[in-house]
């Protein structure tokens, strides 16, 4: 059996989404020294390219923004044009696994002549037209993204109604897709027989630096109560929600921070002298440790990997009852705490700070056990061996 993960080799990293997701498959297969399952070539002198123009982009901070916009812009074009038939590289693989809707629609033209099966996953919060209409900088990308929406529905469309086989992690997380695309109900009652579900896992974490050296670097007590929020800064991750979350509960809480990493925009940051911003930062898990509880505000949301990442650290969540954050309270993690309503929210923070210090740390070793017996990345790539080992028997 020879599956394809269809992912340049080269990109994928411990971060968030697709290429997050094949950098934890990458990891676990090495272990187990399976040599089964295959990646993309990478294109160094690609790489190299962009790594200039993110440099040239730094050094002319007022240009960023109507930059970035124009490049996503020819990025999106590109989604349309399906390239030359890539068939015959394609047919070296049995199973092909795209992880973004819009892969598998370029190759739809190579993928008539492709006699393997067609699995897809899409890791998008919410639906891709909405993904990237939310995530519009300027009004030149949000026009572009507005006239070009009904094509972009299409590549989703189109992936989910011809692949062999639709992955999700649970069924929660379909959540979003219900509620922001009208043909999802259609689709997901047509293909049902063809929906699998696999629990996403992670390679373990660690951090560099101890919590009391964090906290003195942010100018933070060990005596305050932190609150941390890290990821986007945009209204599907919930960050406007966040920042009334925080505003109610400053204004009560003089002996507690919110410190949040990521880069701000397109919304900007609460203006409180208790409100820190980080910015983007290859220390984020030392950060996450660094605080008391890990606020997840989605306003939608699929699988976070944030979220397993905090559970891995051992670490107590506060988060919005939404999609795949659901499948924590079903499982009865009891680290985890879910809200309807920013009051709810409040009130579970509230409950946090009042515990003991020994009472987080026992909740927060439980969510640490709960990834460790469900949620490593040795676990998940079982689970989708077994899946992979099932399709390939079908189709043999």
């Amino acid at each position: 059996m020879n599956v394809l993960i269809y992912l340049e080799e080269d990109r994928v990293a411990p971060v968030g989404g697709p290429l997050g997701v094949g950098y934890h498959i990458k990891q676990a297969a090495e272990k187990k020294g399976l040599d089964c399952i295959h990646f993309l070539p990478g294109n160094a002198a690609q790489l190299q390219k962009e790594a200039g123009q993110k440099s040239w982009l730094y050094q002319h901070k007022r240009l960023t923004k109507a930059v970035r916009s124009f490049r996503h812009i020819d990025e999106y074009q590109k989604m349309f044009y399906s390239p030359v038939d890539t068939s015959d590289y394609l047919n070296q693989f049995d199973i092909i696994h795209f992880h973004r809707t819009s892969d598998m629609y370029k190759q739809r033209k190579s993928l008539e002549n492709y006699r393997g099966k067609v699995i897809v996953t899409s890791h998008s919060p919410v639906p891709l037209a909405q993904e990237l209409l939310a995530a519009s900088a300027t009004g030149v990308e949000l026009a572009y993204m507005k006239h070009n929406l009904k094509k972009f529905q299409e590549m989703d469309s189109w992936a989910f109604r011809n692949a062999d086989y639709i992955v999700f992690p649970c069924e929660d997380a379909e959540e979003p897709y219900y509620l922001n695309w009208e043909e999802y109900a259609d689709i997901h009652e047509q293909r049902k027989a063809h929906y699998r579900y696999i629990p996403t896992g992670i390679s373990d974490i660690s951090v560099s630096a101890d919590r009391s050296s964090v906290r003195d670097k942010f100018g933070i007590s060990n005596e305050e109560f932190v609150v941390v929020y890290a990821g986007r800064h945009n209204e599907v991750k919930g960050y406007d929600s966040l920042k009334r979350i925080g505003e109610r509960y400053l204004s009560n809480h003089r002996d507690t921070r919110f410190l949040i990493a990521g880069t701000e925009g397109p919304l900007m940051r609460l203006d409180h002298p208790k409100w820190t911003e980080v910015g983007w930062t290859r220390e984020v898990h030392n950060i996450i440790n660094a605080g008391d509880v890990f606020v997840l505000p989605n306003k939608f949301t699929y699988f976070d990997l944030i979220m397993i990442e905090v559970l891995a650290l051992g670490k107590i969540v506060v988060a919005s009852r939404t999609g795949g954050n659901k499948f924590f309270e079903k499982a009865g993690v009891e680290g985890v705490f879910l809200y309807d309503t920013e009051e709810e929210a409040c009130d579970a923070l509230d409950r946090i700070k009042e515990m003991s210090s020994v009472q987080r740390e026992a909740l927060g070793q439980k969510n640490r056990l709960f990834y460790e017996n469900h949620l490593t990345s040795e676990k998940y790539v079982d689970s989708y061996l077994a899946l992979l080992n099932d399709v390939f028997a079908e189709e043999a």
